[in-house]
């Protein structure tokens, strides 16, 4: 109703526009006031008619900032991955130089599909970006390590302070935000072990924040593709080592079933007898 009275005020106002002005010896009231009551109502009918039919129309312009319910599901449906976007990940977490050719062939689809599916997975921010895996043993860094760090206290302010901190060290390779007796993982890469020595004792334990540290060397680390098939659904339900699912019978072989016995006074005419 409130659509149709700015449709009604709308039409007022054209009307007034086009009515040439009058002189002062024949001066006549505006066509809108001319309608009266059922003129007005005519012009109520005919732009609820207007509303109801802008749905199938593109000359109106202000029926286009109406949303239809179809545009509020593809956006959400846009939301959601199916099987070859997450296929397009997998391919791409192993190899992220793949051409588009390539990528569309791998997948099996079309180019021009496989490049639009690229396209949203980045503007959704699913694909953050696509980074060079460099051998840190090969520029000098040969080892590493993890570093848990505990904090004397968890105010707002002291961690996106120590985070900072964090942020501006040249060693530091990825920094985890963690729950339980430790708050940070901090994965660091260095020379040797004089310098995670230096490392430790100047970056960390000199923090009036930290309230205890502990270092574990790292042997090997390796960043693993993302897996296709991870899914939010429900999973199957798993097979046993026969091949059936758990919990059923093996085919050809029979449960057996154990009577249950009788309770209350079935059971004392049983015994008596």
């Amino acid at each position: 109703m409130v659509a149709a009275f700015i449709t009604v005020k709308v039409v007022e106002d054209a009307i007034e526009r086009l009515t040439p002005p009058c002189s002062p010896n024949s001066c006549r009231k505006p066509a809108s006031d001319s309608i009266g009551s059922k003129g007005r109502i005519g012009f109520l009918l005919l732009s609820v008619g207007i509303l109801s039919g802008c749905r199938n129309t593109a000359r109106i312009r202000f029926c286009s900032m109406a949303v239809h319910p179809n545009n509020l599901r593809r956006e959400e449906s846009a939301d959601r991955l199916d099987r070859i976007d997450r296929a397009i990940l997998s391919e791409l977490s192993k190899n992220a130089r793949l051409s588009n050719k390539e990528l569309a062939a791998r997948v099996d689809l079309a180019e021009s599909s496989c490049l639009e599916r690229v396209r949203r997975l980045s503007a959704t921010n699913v694909l953050r970006g696509f980074h060079a895996e460099v051998d840190r043993a090969a520029i000098g860094l040969g080892l590493q390590a993890m570093i848990a760090i505990r904090l004397r206290q968890h105010s707002l302010d002291l961690v996106r302070r120590f985070q900072e901190h964090l942020h501006g060290l040249t060693e530091v390779v990825a920094v985890y935000h963690v729950g339980g007796a430790d708050d940070f993982l901090v994965h660091v890469a260095v020379r040797d072990t004089l310098h995670l020595k230096e490392l430790a004792l100047e970056s960390f334990a000199a923090r009036p924040e930290v309230a205890h540290m502990e270092t574990a060397l790292v042997f090997e680390h390796r960043m693993l593709p993302l897996d296709a098939t991870l899914s939010s659904e429900v999973p199957p339900k798993r097979k046993g080592r026969l091949g059936v699912p758990s919990g059923a019978p093996p085919s050809g072989e029979r449960r057996t079933t154990h009577a249950r016995r009788p309770r209350g006074r079935d059971a004392g005419k049983k015994e008596k007898r």
